[in-house]
């Protein structure tokens, strides 16, 4: 190939359009440029992305990671408005240590609406109280002292379960501790 080359050029059969050039056409070499210049641009684009990539992480590697806390619907929503009984129930019972300590619970429950349904929520209420106050004081005595205060919001739960069990025009929705005390024999 490189000796017709030669002889093309000895013998001045070059084509005189594209002196020095091969044949083809310009159309062919423009495309090629083309190709170069987008390679040369995507090369460019990766390159600078690795190097933000490192020197991103470099930064990053200084600082403490961050975590998300999950939010509570708790704190996130206003509480329901609800009414409370006015006088609070008085319960002392025992637990199931060995030996037994004493419990004494002062509670008032909280329950929805206003005006009649409220007022049967509450006269149901104050009709059961020796039945409520029983079922507490039972559920203490099956309790050991230190359930019981690790897992007062449980206590609460179960409190909201037994009463609700009974009341029938209504029911409570929250059990509110004015004094939840523990002491020893």
């Amino acid at each position: 190939m490189a000796d017709d080359d030669m002889k093309d050029t000895l013998d001045g059969t070059e084509d005189a359009a594209s002196p020095g050039k091969a044949k083809g056409g310009a159309i062919p070499e423009f495309l090629i440029l083309i190709l170069k210049i987008v390679a040369g641009g995507l090369g460019a684009i990766i390159l600078s992305g690795i190097v933000s990539f490192i020197i991103f992480n470099m930064m990053k590697g200084d600082q403490p990671q961050q975590t998300l806390v999950d939010t509570s619907t708790n704190y996130v929503a206003k509480p329901e408005r609800l009414t409370f009984t006015s006088e609070a129930l008085d319960i002392r019972s025992q637990t199931a240590d060995n030996p037994p300590k004493s419990v004494s619970v002062m509670l008032k429950f909280g329950y929805p609406g206003e005006g009649a349904q409220a007022q049967n929520i509450l006269t149901e209420i104050n009709e059961n109280k020796p039945r409520i106050k029983d079922l507490i004081r039972r559920y203490i005595g099956q309790q050991e002292a230190m359930t019981l205060k690790i897992n007062e919001e449980e206590f609460k739960k179960q409190i909201i379960i037994k009463v609700n069990d009974i009341l029938s025009s209504g029911q409570i929705r929250e059990v509110v501790f004015e004094d939840f005390s523990v002491f020893e024999n």
